[in-house]
């Protein structure tokens, strides 16, 4: 009911308090227009059909608000744990705790951020490179908070004292890894953890100067879904590079890139028609130099780009027109070798200090590049019932799995929705399971088991 804002993520727990007994349901907003509102709301849903709206917490105005929040009580305390993203950048911490024991005068008692609080974690590597806190859960005892923090990886806090958390440990990303944690799932008194990575481009690109020899390097540089996929393409692309400038339609072109590879300065113009545009001319790729201190996927509409096209750094970008101005300059555009769409992994976590990997799950799709169709084929969200584990696999419905040996996750039944699927969120209760499904919207299954597990739907 707010204007300007969107409600990320809600939550209900069952709560005794001295100052509250019932149902109270958690909603984290952000603002998604000038004005919205940013932070977590209480409400009173004992009886669902009156709720009672009993306060609203506000997470500040150098943030845009709540994004994902996990509610619990411990003791004769409610506390909520909230991810802020974008907070970490503005001078503020990401991860907040807020109590809510009395939830019409909730506060805020603590807060961590990775960028103030943890030193030396480099930005991650792939094509979507960054340090935001995406969700927030906790252990059954609510001693343990689990950060999922995109490139920053899985984060565990000790959250004993509440006022003070303490860094435990890390499960990182080495390059090229896309990184992208979404989710956590703690799960056996917390010596497992199931994390979720949300990875929306499965291609990857090297970059490598050849020529002259002297100068023969790799050059860090990020690969986006706006060109051509490398993994598409059979043979690696190789060439001699042009500076062109801008390269925008209204720009003169600093040099003829014909069967050359455009290296373009970003700005003033859409990557879309700097690419076309280059293309048009004869380029059999582009490079794009940009005006930031790491690069970044270059989005945009592909329809009619064939070519393929990194984006590279801003010193990156400075180098490559000084090692051209010194004479022909060589590179080579090829793609990495075991790159995939988000999917699953467990890791032991029985030393919180030192989370160790434990087995990974991926459907055929999501190591398939590109995939057959438009579809998205990166896993989102899990939800666990004792040793089955559902998973919202977009494109890929929702795949059930066995991990009563977390060492070998087993799949026992998935479901696809039957036209244009893109599944959400999944929840599983008694025999139902509850898929929301981007496009077509909720879906209703019922599990039957027999010497294997089935997934029906009646429409």
């Amino acid at each position: 009911t707010d204007p300007n804002s969107t409600a990320e993520d809600v939550m209900v727990i069952r709560a005794e308090t001295p100052n509250f007994r019932g149902d109270l349901l958690a909603v984290g907003l952000q603002q998604c227009r000038q004005g919205g509102a940013r932070g977590i709301q209480f409400w009173d849903v004992t009886d669902p059909r009156r709720p009672e709206r009993l306060s609203f917490f506000q997470t500040g105005t150098t943030t845009n608000g709540v994004h994902e929040l996990y509610l619990f009580q411990r003791q004769d305390r409610i506390l909520a744990l909230l991810a802020v993203p974008g907070s970490d950048s503005r001078g503020a911490a990401e991860f907040r705790i807020v109590e809510a024991t009395d939830p019409r005068d909730p506060r805020q008692i603590a807060d961590w951020g990775i960028a103030r609080d943890l030193r030396d974690v480099p930005p991650g590597s792939g094509a979507s490179r960054s340090l935001i806190c995406h969700s927030a859960w906790a252990n059954q005892e609510g001693t343990l908070a689990y950060l999922s923090y995109w490139d920053g990886g899985l984060v565990i806090l000790d959250i004993s004292d509440l006022a003070n958390p303490r860094f435990l440990g890390r499960a990182a990303y080495a390059p090229p890894e896309e990184g992208n944690t979404h989710s956590a799932w703690p799960l056996r008194g917390g010596s497992l953890v199931l994390v979720t990575d949300e990875d929306f481009w499965p291609s990857a690109a090297i970059l490598e100067i050849t020529e002259p020899a002297t100068a023969a390097r790799l050059v860090d540089s990020v690969e986006g879904p706006l060109t051509s996929p490398l993994c598409a393409r059979d043979d690696d692309t190789a060439g001699e590079v042009r500076y062109v400038g801008r390269g925008c339609n209204s720009d003169t072109y600093l040099a003829d890139p014909a069967a050359k590879i455009a290296l373009i300065d970003n700005g003033s113009c859409s990557f879309r028609e700097k690419i076309l545009r280059a293309q048009a001319a004869g380029a059999i790729a582009v490079i794009v130099a940009h005006t930031a201190a790491t690069p970044q996927a270059m989005g945009g509409n592909p329809a009619g780009i064939a070519i393929p096209g990194v984006m590279v750094s801003e010193s990156s970008g400075v180098q490559l027109k000084a090692a051209l101005a010194a004479g022909p300059l060589g590179v080579l555009l090829r793609k990495h070798s075991n790159l995939t769409w988000g999917f699953l992994r467990i890791f032991d976590t029985s030393d919180p200090a030192s989370p160790r990997p434990l087995s990974t799950f991926a459907t055929p799709h999501t190591r398939q590049c590109p995939p057959p169709d438009g579809g998205w084929y990166t896993v989102h969200n899990p939800f666990v019932a004792g040793d089955t584990v559902y998973l919202s696999w977009y494109s890929d419905g929702v795949r059930v799995l066995d991990i009563s040996d977390p060492a070998r996750p087993r799949e026992v039944a998935s479901w696809v929705p039957p036209e244009n699927p893109l599944v959400w969120g999944v929840y599983a209760r008694d025999d139902l399971v509850y898929l929301s499904d981007i496009n077509n919207g909720l879906f209703i299954l019922r599990r039957r088991v027999s010497r294997r597990l089935f997934l029906s739907y009646n429409s």
